[in-house]
């Protein structure tokens, strides 16, 4: 018997089953796991930013309010990472619903309360090495010793620059030369063939003898003597076209010759490259303020701007600028018969990401360490250009319990446009300095023990411009001073007793790859003012004996190149000047002839006319 198949009603529940063990473990891994995989994930990205461990203490959702609450934000000083540099206390944000159901992240208000600074850690963070991104920094970095105290030192010490050096081997400017030795060798060969190329004897033999062929005044037929007169011309046509190819070509041939001077003159400055090295390979300290203004405090501000460009580029990174629309683009139409293109999206709409305003506050009662604090974060979102809006950052506060009092904070980075522009300024009032040193070595320790600082940053970042001025104060400044060198401890020491308060102006100009730095401060004028009776003969002195040395391994090779490239210029040019006399004495010659033979003629012309008249 046929077994009747049962209709099917209309809920399917053999797939019921399924959908709610899906819709189970959804919920389940949202219940159980979202939480968690979310604060690592903060964790990592902030740790990336940072530089070193961030850690977050708590965090928790609400899937039915689109609620996130985070607790307990730590961020590693990687300076001193037993120590947060930064510790939030909680934040928290509800997301639009109407967003969500687009696919987008929408933040109305975030709050950021109980902020403190320099917080304890129960165990040293971990430091994560930072990328160079910037070639102009770490040129600036690559120029700045720390050593120059030391350098001084050893000068005073009695400083031999021969014995320090040793055997200077293989210099540059030796090798240079070698160089334009073989090159020189290249050349004559060219030269030579040039100058042969040149008319001269063998072309105006021949012209010569045309010439001396043509007797004026061997005739008086008027016709011979016209005659005369066209071979004449004919000559000159031909002395012309040979003193043309001489002026052109000796032209080119002298232009040659005389731009190989430049590259011999050119040896001088591979020489004074090799006096610079050599000096930075004894180290020998450059005493101008500007030098030591760099070696003292140039790695502290070379750091400082190196956390701007980092925290700049990710923010270029993470909130891409609108893309530049080439001129001559034109609108594709789509091929006849497959439809329409349809683009989705409008300008101000919600981007992926955008939180609308972020409220920072912190009072002084409510943390152990921390401060009184308020600011904004507005407009930060995954797309600046598709909202219309820069993102704005706005903050001040004081932390009386660690010292920083005035801190104020204004950045505005506007990548609306095809060119990004990031305004910032900083400020700080106060805030204490301890153990800062300035220049450490076996033979002298100077530093900082401790102060209280100032310091103001004001830039601007656009495009690949940089402009960026930092303007940094110590005052009631306590010295740690100590060298082997006695009269070097002394000059610190009364330098010291003239500076109690310390002022640094940094600017640095143009672009992240090729980066100019200028440093100032009143303590480098006053070191160079006071090393300049102990050590300036000395410094001079010794720069004498490296530039002597540097003359006597090249004199020898230079001397020979010199000999052999003025040899080939005078035998060149001596030998252009006959071949241009050559010709013009051959011209001249036959301007002589032609104007006898005119003369001539002309005479004869008058005595036939004078045969005709009747009297």
């Amino acid at each position: 018997m046929a077994k009747v198949k049962k209709k099917k009603g209309i809920v399917r529940f053999e797939a019921i089953v399924p959908f709610a063990i899906v819709c189970a473990l959804i919920v389940l891994y949202f219940v159980l796991f979202f939480d968690l995989h979310l604060r690592k994930g903060i964790e990592w990205a902030g740790s990336y930013l940072n530089g070193a461990e961030v850690n977050v203490g708590s965090l928790k959702t609400s899937f039915i309010n689109a609620s996130v609450r985070i607790g307990k934000i730590e961020v590693t000083d990687k300076d001193k990472p037993e120590q947060n540099k930064v510790e939030i206390g909680n934040i928290g944000f509800e997301l639009l619903w109407d967003a969500l159901l687009r696919g987008k992240a929408v933040v109305n208000l975030a709050e950021i309360q109980n902020i403190q600074v320099e917080t304890p850690r129960k165990s040293p963070g971990r430091v994560y090495p930072s990328e160079s991104r910037s070639k102009g920094l770490e040129i600036i970095r690559s120029q700045i010793s720390g050593t120059v105290l030391g350098d001084v030192a050893r000068m005073l010490d009695g400083f031999d620059p021969k014995k320090a050096l040793g055997e200077i081997g293989k210099l540059k400017s030796a090798m240079h030369i070698e160089q334009l030795k073989a090159d020189l060798d290249r050349k004559e060969k060219t030269w030579t063939s040039a100058l042969a190329g040149i008319p001269g004897q063998a072309e105006f033999s021949g012209l010569q003898q045309k010439l001396n062929s043509i007797q004026i005044g061997a005739t008086k037929n008027p016709a011979e003597i016209q005659n005369q007169i066209s071979q004449i011309n004919g000559l000159l046509s031909e002395i012309d076209e040979k003193s043309k190819a001489i002026q052109s070509q000796a032209g080119s041939l002298s232009s040659d010759v005389n731009s190989f001077a430049g590259a011999v003159g050119g040896i001088d400055q591979v020489m004074k490259q090799d006096i610079q090295d050599l000096e930075k390979r004894i180290q020998l300290p450059k005493l101008d303020a500007r030098s030591i203004a760099s070696d003292l405090f140039g790695g502290k501000v070379v750091s400082q701007v190196a956390q701007v460009e980092r925290y700049v580029t990710m923010a270029r990174e993470t909130m891409p600028v609108k893309k530049a629309q080439a001129a001559t683009a034109k609108p594709v139409s789509p091929p006849r018969g497959k439809g329409k293109i349809y683009q989705f999206g409008k300008p101000n709409s919600y981007p992926l990401f955008w939180l609308r305003k972020g409220e920072i506050s912190s009072r002084l009662e409510n943390t152990a360490l921390g401060g009184n604090v308020s600011g904004q974060l507005l407009d930060l979102s995954s797309s600046q250009p598709q909202l219309g809006k820069p993102m704005q950052l706005h903050l001040n506060g004081d932390f009386p319990k660690r010292g920083f009092m005035g801190i104020q904070l204004s950045a505005i980075l506007d990548h609306t446009g095809e060119i990004p522009v990031d305004t910032l300024k900083f400020s700080a009032a106060s805030f204490p300095i301890e153990q800062r040193q300035l220049s450490s070595s076996d033979e002298v320790q100077f530093a900082i023990a401790k102060a209280i600082g100032s310091a103001t940053l004001e830039g601007v970042l656009k495009g690949d411009g940089v402009q960026l001025r930092i303007d940094t104060g110590f005052r009631e400044v306590d010295y740690l001073i100590s060298a082997k060198s006695k009269l070097l401890e002394n000059t610190l020491k009364s330098v010291a007793r003239e500076i109690p308060a310390i002022s640094v102006q940094a600017s640095l100009d143009g672009t992240w790859d090729k980066l100019g730095m200028s440093l100032q401060s009143n303590l480098a004028s006053a070191l160079e003012k006071g090393f300049a009776g102990q050590l300036q003969s000395r410094v001079a002195e010794a720069r004498q004996q490296i530039s002597g040395m540097v003359n006597a391994k090249v004199a020898q090779q230079r001397a020979e190149l010199d000999r052999r490239y003025q040899e080939n210029r005078r035998k060149i040019t001596s030998q252009i000047d006959e071949k241009r006399k050559k010709a013009d004495a051959l011209r001249a010659q036959a301007m002589a002839k032609l104007d006898d033979a005119k003369k001539q003629l002309a005479s004869k012309g008058l005595d036939g006319l004078r045969k005709k008249l009747p009297f």
